[in-house]
């Protein structure tokens, strides 16, 4: 009844049928009482990641995060922090 390397892999996959799997950490008793918990076969490995987010390095990995918020704090500088984003500021009155 605790949970093994092979469950923690779908909570991260990119497969449609473990979007909103396997939530608990230690006891996945939980997630087989509400319907949540996916039992990967022997050996799979689903692709992970992010949609949309390709990575090639480990630095490129590390750095992620802080062109994030970069591009973020860019926008708050460029346009305010009144809250108005690119599609508001353009938005016809």
């Amino acid at each position: 009844m605790v949970a093994v390397s092979q469950s923690q892999f779908p909570p991260h996959s990119l497969t449609s049928e473990h979007i909103d799997r396997n939530f608990v950490n230690w006891f996945p008793i939980w997630d087989i009482i509400f319907g949540t918990a996916v039992v990967p076969c022997w050996r799979e490995l689903p692709s992970t990641g992010v949609a949309g987010i390709s990575v090639g390095s480990l630095r490129q990995a590390d750095l992620l995060p802080f062109a994030g918020w970069r591009r973020m704090i860019s926008t708050k500088l460029n346009y305010g922090l009144s809250g108005n984003t690119p599609e508001k500021s353009l938005a016809p009155h």
